[in-house]
């Protein structure tokens, strides 16, 4: 294993990792360049673990130049081999706590063994936004709708310095992620300093087999879920009833249409015969025999006459035969 000499050496030759591993002498330690909040609380140098734990990687030390491939389904330069997305979450300490979360839901969920398996599928070619364990609050937790919004979805592959203001990243929940550009400096934060959703991204472009990570300041809270309103399925008989009742409004109202159709039908009297009463006496009464038969009136058959019909009735005078002629008796 390398000492802390070499690793230091390395260091000023420009070596940064913030991942913590053994070094000789028992010591745990990691080589950074630049200040950063999230990796070393802003120290540059070699960052010494006081009380170190056991699971760590290691840190050697070569002899001699070598030439160095990553095998199959891993990318890197040959100093650095990183596999798929979820590997390089298992195997940065400083994510342990977002991977922690990754396993406990798969452990009893459904939908979080689909997660697990879509960072791990090599298909997935994706934007990870991991917060560092640093920005966790004292027992702050993560639902699944948060896990799943540091994720990107449709391919949204993209490099840190593809981000500008107002790029809009659509994320494996449904909301989108909007990066936006510091043009000013205060804490924090530098000129040029980028954020996805106010979220302060401190380590960036960590390469894996099927997408890349960014490092942000502190772990994102997915928005509420929609509320849906409840809507009450219709019942059979409830629209039985409506039906039953539409149907009946038709019938009355054919009913009624029938009825006024009836009442003021332009009424088309025939053809008919009347006949015509002599003026009354004051009394109403009778006509006496000695008046005779003057009431009669004689209406000739058109059809069967060729005689004048304006010829006086009953004129005793006369030889007409009225064999044909209709009489009526008002």
């Amino acid at each position: 294993m390398a000492t802390i000499a070499q690793l230091s050496a390395a260091q000023q030759f420009g070596y940064h990792s913030c991942a913590a591993g053994w070094l000789d002498s028992e010591n745990v330690g990691y080589p950074t360049t630049n200040p950063s909040l999230n990796c070393g609380n802003n120290h540059v140098g070699v960052v010494l673990y006081n009380k170190p734990g056991s699971l760590y990687d290691a840190y050697c030390y070569r002899i001699k130049d070598v030439s160095c491939v990553c095998r199959d389904g891993y990318v890197g330069d040959g100093d650095f081999c990183n596999g798929n997305l979820l590997d390089v979450v298992a195997s940065n300490a400083n994510f342990s706590v977002f991977y922690s979360t990754l396993l406990e839901y798969a452990n009893y969920s459904s939908r979080g063994v689909e997660l697990v398996d879509f960072l791990s599928n090599e298909t997935t070619y994706e934007t990870l936004f991991v917060p560092a364990d640093a920005g966790f609050g004292e027992n702050e937790t993560l639902s699944l709708r948060d896990l799943e919004y540091h994720i990107s979805v449709n391919d949204s592959f993209i490099f840190y310095d593809e981000m500008s203001h107002g790029t809009v990243i659509p994320s494996r929940l449904g909301y989108n992620l909007s990066v936006t550009v510091s043009s000013f400096k205060r804490w924090k934060l530098t000129n040029g300093s980028k954020l996805v959703n106010d979220h302060l991204i401190v380590e960036w472009d960590i390469p894996a087999s099927n997408g890349i990570l960014h490092v942000i300041e502190r772990p994102l809270k997915a928005p509420p879920p929609p509320v849906l309103s409840a809507v009450a399925p219709a019942s059979p008989h409830s629209s039985a009833a409506v039906i039953s009742t539409v149907l009946a409004v038709c019938l009355l109202a054919v009913a009624a249409g029938g009825v006024l159709y009836f009442c003021f039908k332009p009424k088309n009297e025939g053809f008919h015969f009347r006949y015509f009463k002599a003026d009354e006496d004051e009394d109403d009464g009778m006509p006496s025999p000695a008046e005779g038969r003057s009431s009669l009136v004689s209406v000739p058959n058109p059809l069967f006459s060729g005689y004048n019909a304006f010829t006086e009735p009953f004129d005793e005078t006369t030889d007409i035969d009225y064999s044909d002629t209709q009489n009526i008796l008002g």
